[in-house]
């Protein structure tokens, strides 16, 4: 349980921080947030649009594909 309000806090911060425009900082904790949740698709979905705004194409391809995975 604790794990998934960690989670929770990390991705709030990182909804955040996406908001803000401070992509860098989004991901890190998009990062954090999927290494207490790594089968939540929605974080994997977060992490793609960060390394996108930040021109990392083939890494958030990965993590899209890793949602999908992970969504079913």
């Amino acid at each position: 349980m604790e794990l998934a309000l960690d989670a929770a806090h990390d991705v709030e911060v990182g909804d955040f921080n996406f908001s803000e425009k401070n992509y860098n900082g989004a991901l890190m904790r998009y990062s954090d947030a999927v290494e207490d949740k790594p089968r939540d698709a929605a974080i994997h979905v977060r992490m793609g649009r960060a390394l996108e705004k930040l021109g990392r194409a083939p890494e958030a391809i990965h993590e899209y594909k890793a949602a999908q995975e992970f969504a079913g």
